[in-house]
């Protein structure tokens, strides 16, 4: 296909080695496509990706504070106490390193301007760079989309919020415009933005630039995808809610069971979110180059419900999102520095909860 649409996708939390979200990204197209039945699908075909890698950079500064636990304490100045709690969290999720990470990467971010500013300027240079390489030429002009999932959600927010100016706003260097750099899809999957925005202080997301521009809000995008399932407790906390004019609020309801031999159940994972053909296929349906109709998505739904886990996940689940809402009232309440980064505590230990109840179930199936 002559002058593809270019994929910048930019990673959530964790360790991602270079090239691990573009893999992940191009299975859960592989998958859709599997499920709409177009043979012969390639990715490379149709489009070309590009990454926003700040995996690296967290891992270095994390390796360097040494003993997080103190190093936490030190900077929030708080007391032993918590210190201890933080310490019997590392103990609760000892045989899960995957969630610990996690949680660390969410506290470093928010926490630590530096090193947050130092992520949002290399990703500010590494959007403008792709909008520009697409846009300046009209005979080499591309569709640029971009792609945030978890963490990279708010990586992708604030840096769009930095980088692009408001109609009403006086130009300002090294920033730019709707009329002239319009991104032609964004997509945030798992959207934590108002998670990390409750700790940042920056732009609230419900109110900010970083959706569709319409008739009624200024935007950066021409279509806007934000998507959640409502089994994924990251999804849950601060959950964000905005309906573009101009696209589409995407909530999921399914998890699949992958088999006995196959990794655990995960809501959160790119590659399940992509692989339902309600996310899925709605991208593809916009930016490939097959046509794609909504009886074709809709049965590709059934063929992929079938996959998926039955049984009384809902009313088991009800009691963790019961919780999680009742700790998201708490930190609506004004609450001091160290009491939020204590509730993110409490949200992780959540989250756990609800992988192990998910696994659980996986086992009954």
């Amino acid at each position: 296909m002559d002058n593809k649409p270019i994929v910048l996708l930019i990673h959530g939390m964790g360790t991602h080695p270079s090239g691990n979200i573009t893999e992940e990204f191009k299975k859960g197209l592989n998958e859709s496509a599997s499920f709409l039945e177009i043979s012969n699908f390639d990715p490379d075909l149709e489009f070309d990706f590009e990454e926003f890698n700040y995996s690296k950079y967290l891992d270095e500064k994390r390796q360097e504070m040494g003993d997080e636990a103190e190093a936490l304490t030190e900077y929030l100045a708080a007391s032993p106490l918590f210190l201890q709690r933080l310490l019997s969290f590392q103990s609760k999720l000892n045989d899960d390193q995957f969630l610990y990470t996690h949680w660390l990467d969410v506290v470093f971010y928010c926490l630590f301007g530096t090193l947050r500013e130092t992520i949002l300027a290399r990703c500010m240079n590494k959007i403008l760079t792709v909008l520009k390489e697409a846009k300046d030429h009209p005979d080499t002009y591309r569709d640029v989309i971009i792609v945030g999932h978890s963490l990279g959600t708010a990586v992708l927010h604030d840096s769009l919020t930095k980088l692009y100016l408001r109609p009403s706003e006086p130009d300002k260097p090294d920033h730019i415009r709707f009329a002239n750099y319009p991104i032609d899809g964004l997509w945030t999957i798992a959207n934590v933005s108002r998670l990390t925005h409750l700790l940042t202080k920056l732009e609230d997301p419900h109110e900010s630039i970083a959706r569709d521009n319409n008739s009624s809000h200024d935007g950066v995008a021409h279509i806007f995808y934000p998507v959640y399932n409502q089994y994924d407790p990251f999804t849950v906390f601060r959950r964000y809610v905005v309906d573009p004019q101009i696209g589409d609020l995407i909530r999921t309801n399914e998890i699949r069971k992958l088999g006995d031999n196959k990794p655990s159940v995960n809501p959160h994972n790119l590659v399940e979110y992509l692989s339902d053909p309600e996310v899925g296929g709605i991208f593809l349906s916009e930016f490939s180059s097959f046509e794609i109709s909504a009886t074709q998505i809709q049965k590709a739904k059934t063929a992929y419900k079938k996959t998926t886990i039955t049984g009384p996940i809902s009313d088991k689940f009800t009691a963790v999102k019961k919780a999680l809402k009742e700790l998201e009232a708490q930190a609506n309440q004004g609450a001091s520095l160290v009491k939020l980064v204590t509730l993110t505590i409490e949200l992780f230990e959540l989250v756990k909860d609800a992988y192990d109840l998910m696994e659980l179930l996986k086992a009954k199936q």
